[in-house]
């Protein structure tokens, strides 16, 4: 009974779990919902805030296009420079108004006129942009437009200027976005000013029958200039409880303002060719509603699954329950239960012969691996008796001994010492793992008291790219490699020669059995006397036995114990022929700076 209550109680506990963690991914999922809703309309706010921008851009480059086609004509530059412009009056009417008529219909609705200005003579022409688009031209007209020519400045040094001023005509209503080019010829120099009527501009740049979304456009001093329903010529931003989100600053404002009775999104833009503002605004009618919905939707949705895990669980756990009461009961009586087995409780009999076949499995690796760390164990031992060679030791103290017999110079017998002390400091150290440069470092060291003790038989080089200096590798790799080469391979060889020892370590791309890496690759090279094919397969043989050879301790013991390191991802080869020479390779992954437990 006892029992059964425990089973119960976790499976309450996991029902628990798992609500809690439904209940999470429902508030999760609701909530990137709800960010998605949120910058959806903050992006379709932007963009039409970029429509804006493009728009009132056409507008003004629109306008900066006609300005350039009334500046190149030879009737405007004749009422610049002429002393008597009336002679030429007709030609220049005609000219104008052609131009006016091809550039302006599609400017009709908010441009309001074009003016001439002569520096040279003071003189103005003013042309009203009514339809049919013909030239007024009195000089009453000129009279009453004409306070724009108050911003020109002398030009200097330049020949065009353009600038955009936003003005009352004779400080007083219409206002209007003046665009004026001022053009110099020699001494003398002209202008053409052109005004574009702000109480229209608004629907020629926002035509969006949207009533929600409300724009401005503000000028680099932060006041408004373009409105809806405009009737001033400057507004300020205190005016409009939204616009207190308006800042003066180059960045894109993108914001959505939940805290108010009517949630709106805002947007700004900086056009920084002209120097204006864009800013949109656009009331969220339905975000309450949207987002109550997709409330309502996630927890519908969320119960839902709680609902149908929890009745998942409850039928998983009745099957499972009576099925583990049949295993039990199985594994108690076998000889019993046997008779009482039908075709659909097969199943349970065979759940029982895996649960016995993975004990009986489980034994087998439990004294499988007893034996390899029996093998282990043996492996270090033998790495520890390899890694201080008494032979090495004492032919090394007789050659430092015959250097001071013969009374050559002490510094070789010092040399000899020094190199003695440090390989031996560095073969009873007790970290495993070193990096390259200190294991290629020792090994120097150790053929240079090779080097010594042969007396120039042979020359060793050391190339090893740089790149692979900080690579983890096990302490003395190289050096039962390299005293197998000279002792066994460049020494035994019977003629006189140069002996010529290589090591070079490249990074690669290398296969191992389970995974293709990047692998550090070292290679041992001599030419000295070789081995036979059958020779390099009992010494393969040997790496790959479990039981120690000590006829090939010395690469056995650095294959075992890379092996040890690096589990299927090293790999020891050996190419060799006879009266060539012997190339030996170590490959195992490239891992700068880690250690392997």
């Amino acid at each position: 009974m006892k029992k059964r209550r425990s089973t119960w109680q976790n499976l309450l506990i996991i029902m628990a779990f798992t609500t809690i963690l439904i209940v999470i991914i429902t508030f999760l999922v609701y909530q990137n919902a709800i960010d998605l809703i949120k910058e959806e309309n903050c992006k379709t706010n932007m963009y039409q805030a970029i429509q804006i921008e493009e728009n009132l851009t056409r507008v003004i480059e629109q306008t900066e296009r006609l300005t350039a086609a009334i500046d190149v004509a030879n009737e405007t530059r004749s009422f610049w420079y002429s002393e008597y412009p009336d002679k030429i009056f007709d030609d220049f009417y005609t000219m104008l108004g052609s131009i006016l008529t091809s550039y302006t219909y599609t400017m009709r609705n908010y441009m309001s006129s074009v003016m001439l200005y002569s520096h040279s003579y003071e003189r103005m022409q003013s042309q009203e942009m009514d339809s049919p688009y013909m030239i007024k031209g009195t000089a009453m007209d000129a009279l009453m437009n004409a306070d724009w020519t108050a911003t020109l400045e002398d030009m200097g040094t330049e020949k065009v200027r353009t600038q955009l001023v936003v003005r009352a005509v004779n400080n007083s209503y219409p206002y209007v976005l003046t665009m004026i080019k001022q053009s110099r010829s020699g001494l003398e120099w002209g202008a053409i000013a052109i005004d574009i009527d702000l109480t229209k501009i608004y629907s020629e740049i926002w035509n969006d029958t949207e009533e929600n979304t409300s724009i401005w456009v503000l000028d680099k001093e932060g006041r408004i200039i373009i409105r809806e329903g405009k009737n001033e010529l400057y507004a300020d931003t205190e005016a409009f409880e939204v616009l207190s989100l308006f800042e003066k600053t180059t960045e894109e404002v993108s914001l959505l303002l939940e805290d108010r009775d009517m949630p709106v999104t805002y947007a700004q833009r900086f056009m920084e060719q002209y120097g204006f503002y864009i800013v949109t605004v656009t009331e969220l009618k339905d975000f309450n509603q949207m987002i109550w919905q997709e409330r309502f939707e996630s927890i519908g949705i969320g119960l839902g699954v709680v609902v149908i895990a929890c009745g998942l669980l409850l039928i998983y756990a009745y099957i499972a329950k009576k099925s583990m009461k049949d295993v039990l009961n199985l594994l108690r009586n076998p000889l019993d239960f046997q008779e009482y087995i039908s075709q659909s409780e097969r199943e349970v009999q065979e759940v029982a012969d895996y649960i016995v076949s993975n004990l009986q499995l489980n034994a087998a690796l439990e004294e499988e691996l007893e034996k390899r760390l029996h093998s282990l164990r043996k492996t270090q031992m033998q790495a520890l008796k390899a890694q201080i060679n008494p032979h090495f030791l004492f032919n090394t103290l007789n050659v430092i001994v015959m250097l001071i017999d013969e009374e050559v110079d002490d510094s070789q017998a010092a040399q000899v010492t020094v190199a003695l002390a440090d390989v031996l400091r560095y073969s009873l150290a007790d970290d495993e793992l070193v990096a390259l440069w200190e294991e290629v470092e020792h090994t120097q060291k150790y053929v240079t008291i090779l080097e010594q003790r042969y007396r120039g038989k042979f020359e060793a080089y050391f190339d090893v790219a740089q790149e692979l200096m900080e690579v983890r590798v096990p302490r003395l790799v190289l050096q039962p490699i390299i005293e197998n080469a000279i002792f066994h391979g460049i020494s035994a060889k019977e003629e006189m020669y140069r002996g010529r020892l290589t090591v070079t370590g490249r990074k690669e791309f290398f296969a191992f059995e389970d995974k293709e890496m990047w692998a550090v690759r070292i290679d041992i090279m001599d030419n000295g006397q070789g081995m036979t094919q059958e020779k390099i397969e009992e010494l393969m043989k040997s790496i790959r036995d479990e039981q120690i050879s000590m006829s090939h301790i010395g690469v056995q013991n650095v294959a075992k114990r890379l092996e040890l390191l690096f589990p299927k991802q090293s790999k020891v080869e050996i190419s060799s022929e006879p009266g060539i020479g012997t190339k030996v390779s170590l490959i195992f992954p490239y891992n700068v700076g880690e250690e392997k437990e």
